[in-house]
């Protein structure tokens, strides 16, 4: 019974092979839906990408080089439209001026990147656009804070 398993199992996998590499142009999709969208080059991501939401619209977008994220600008959007996060890639890392938003489209929190790591002082906001909280980083560690109660009474800095 065994010899007989053995056969089979070794008949069944003589027949696979292995999928090539993905290259050029390709959608992906889910559940009938393109999801994302760009080049592939010796099986990586290459090139600018494009992702979308579930209602088609697009969700972020990115340029990749080696199958990781590289240089320029990267946008990610809420279902619902709103900007989610933005942010700027420099070799491959954050680097430089970066975002995130609430689903409203309010500014969330904001800060620096330094080679990948959050740097100086960034702040975080309210729902309601309200200046709340200022953390300090060095080398990607915070290193102060201050909280700022005047926000929440109304009046905005």
């Amino acid at each position: 019974m065994i010899r007989v398993l053995i056969l089979l199992v070794g008949i069944l996998t003589a027949g696979c092979q292995m999928p090539s590499l993905f290259e050029g142009q390709t959608e992906i999709k889910q559940y009938g839906r393109v999801v994302a969208e760009g080049q592939y080059d010796s099986g990586a991501r290459t090139g600018v990408w494009t992702y979308y939401g579930a209602a088609g619209n697009v969700r972020g977008q990115g340029t990749y080089k080696n199958g990781v994220m590289q240089d320029g600008l990267e946008i990610t959007f809420y279902s619902n439209g709103q900007k989610n996060t933005e942010g700027n890639w420099t070799n491959g890392v954050k680097d430089g001026y970066w975002a995130s938003y609430f689903r409203n489209g309010v500014k969330k929190e904001e800060g620096l990147y330094l080679e990948d790591k959050k740097t100086g002082v960034w702040r975080e906001y309210d729902p309601s656009s309200f200046y709340t909280l200022e953390k300090v980083f060095e080398n990607g560690k915070q290193v102060g804070w201050r909280k700022f109660e005047l926000a929440r009474q109304g009046n905005p800095f």
